[in-house]
């Protein structure tokens, strides 16, 4: 019933460094670790701080419509159960 999120997140994919800001992809081949190293520049850091805000917001507003759709269906089917509304 439940979508699931798929396995390493799209997120990884597009990053930034933070120490010289200039952004870096990885591929479906790279090893996600949880310490990268910038391509560029050779900062070293959790994978955590080289995800983009851009990213962020991208994965949030995935959620949030993963979340309304799963709201909706489970209120139009607690609608088909009653025949009526749940809420009044």
């Amino acid at each position: 019933m439940w979508d699931h999120l798929p396995d390493p997140l799209p997120f990884f994919y597009d990053l930034e460094c933070p120490e010289c800001k200039k952004r870096f992809r990885l591929t479906e081949k790279d090893p996600i670790l949880m310490e990268l190293i910038c391509p560029n520049c050779g900062h070293q850091c959790p994978i955590n701080d080289f995800v983009t805000q851009d990213a962020i917001l991208y994965e949030l507003t995935l959620a949030r419509k993963k979340l309304e759709k799963a709201f909706f269906q489970a209120q139009r089917t607690g609608m088909k159960k009653d025949g009526k509304n749940q809420e009044g």
